[in-house]
């Protein structure tokens, strides 16, 4: 995964023209669209969605090349999809609100597949312990790169995490 990255930067790192850059940039999104898919299914539990985030990271990425190059593709697309997965929280919850002043009953979805009981107590945790612990347990990151994605601090990531384990555990031992 890194050296990937560390090679596709060092064939982009001189690119000025838009078409090669954006060749290297198709061959980065090909080789990490599984990872990055996976990752963001497990911030947000549904598929269709995670698909968006992952393309709308990297349309992001595009837009901002250097930066991202600067931070690393993996990072600054990891970070893309939780603020556009929180983005969009907040959207739900303000459409929510809307329709709730507005006496509309929403349309809810039933869900054809039952739920695992590491879904159940993943769906409890809140959306930064989601990322925490996606980042840390699933991606293997350290605290320290779960942090810098995040952009939050080493100790931040740690109380997530021990918060986090600490519900699921506790959801778990329900389900028993």
């Amino acid at each position: 995964m890194e050296t990937n990255e560390a090679s596709i930067a060092q064939v982009t790192r001189g690119v000025s023209s838009r078409p090669a850059r954006l060749e290297s940039l198709g061959t980065w999104y090909v080789d990490r669209y599984p990872a990055l898919l996976r990752f963001a299914y497990l911030i947000c539990r549904d598929a269709a969605v995670a698909e968006d985030l992952v393309q709308e990271s990297f349309v992001r990425i595009h837009r901002a090349w250097r930066k991202a190059e600067d931070e690393g593709l993996d990072a600054y697309a990891r970070r893309t999809i939780v603020n556009l997965n929180h983005s969009r929280f907040r959207r739900i919850v303000r459409e929510r609100r809307a329709l709730a002043a507005m006496d509309v009953e929403p349309i809810h979805v039933e869900q054809s597949h039952d739920h695992e009981m590491l879904w159940a107590a993943m769906a409890e945790l809140t959306e930064q312990q989601r990322a925490c612990v996606a980042l840390r347990y699933y991606e293997s990151m350290t605290e320290e790169e779960t942090a810098r994605v995040l952009g939050i601090s080493a100790g931040s990531v740690k109380r997530h995490v021990f918060r986090a384990m600490e519900k699921m555990r506790a959801k778990v031992g329900e389900e028993r």
